[in-house]
């Protein structure tokens, strides 16, 4: 007890100053902790703001909220019955693992990687990717691809209202049939059968390879530079599967847990 107080006091104390170094000596117990905030911001924000985000797409952008819900789902009736059978979980875990951790507890939109991004930006000046699943669909059915700030709102905004069309496994299954993974690969079926791949079989690691190709599309010719991008963002996400909460394990049990929920429109 006594020793915990003391960290207490010294952390305290010694903050900001040293607050890096204080992060590292423990960095599991840290990260942890730092990542169930981001998820608890997460989910509080996306409750609190949805409605608000859903009721302002429908009242200034009631044409555009009317075409996506359209093309949502003509899309998911093409898809229905076909795509889901055939998408292993494992290609599941590489995009939830690799492009919207926190998929399963937002609203469509994610306050924290938002905030990092606008952090990201103003004191490093880097453009840094906070879009979730949501919003990819949204950007990939609207093809709205400026990098504009009012663009951006548009899309939350959009972002927000998928929940009225699509459930969220729905969701994954509409992204990955249509989602750009390279030169001439439009969705996930199509893209396996190019590179080979067989989708009843599929490996982890095959799975983050298509899933690194959101990030890096293969071009026509392969370069060196490319192959480097393409393995280090598998790595990546190979060890976000393994070392974090969306381990197959725990995915299953969610899948087992809310299977009736997330066949259900809105959840």
């Amino acid at each position: 007890m006594l020793e915990s107080q003391s960290e207490v006091t010294r952390v305290l104390q010694c903050a900001p100053v040293h607050f890096t170094e204080w992060f590292s000596e423990s960095p599991r117990v840290h990260r942890v902790a730092f990542e169930k905030l981001k998820a608890y911001l997460t989910l509080t924000a996306g409750w609190a703001l949805s409605p608000a985000f859903r009721a302002l797409a429908h009242f200034f952008l009631p044409k555009k909220v009317k075409s996506m819900h359209a093309q949502l789902a003509k899309l998911l009736e093409s898809r229905r019955g076909t795509h889901r059978e055939n998408t292993p979980r494992e290609i599941y875990w590489a995009l939830v693992a690799g492009e919207d951790s926190r998929f399963f507890i937002h609203r469509g939109f994610d306050i924290s990687a938002i905030l990092r991004a606008v952090w990201q930006l103003i004191w490093f000046g880097r453009l840094q990717g906070g879009s979730t699943i949501e919003q990819q669909l949204v950007r990939t059915v609207t093809g709205n691809y400026r990098r504009t700030l009012s663009r951006k709102v548009t899309e939350i905004a959009l972002a927000a209202c998928v929940s009225e069309v699509l459930s969220k496994r729905e969701t994954l299954d509409a992204y990955l049939g249509i989602a750009h993974f390279g030169w001439r690969m439009e969705g996930i079926c199509g893209t396996c059968q190019v590179l080979g791949y067989n989708t009843c079989n599929i490996r982890p690691a095959e799975a983050a390879s298509l899933i690194a190709r959101l990030k890096y599309p293969e071009p026509r010719i392969r370069t060196s530079n490319w192959a480097d991008l393409l393995a280090r963002r598998t790595r990546n996400i190979l060890r976000c599967i393994c070392a974090g909460s969306h381990e197959p394990g725990w995915l299953n049990q969610y899948w087992k847990e809310n299977e009736t929920v997330l066949v259900q429109r809105g959840s």
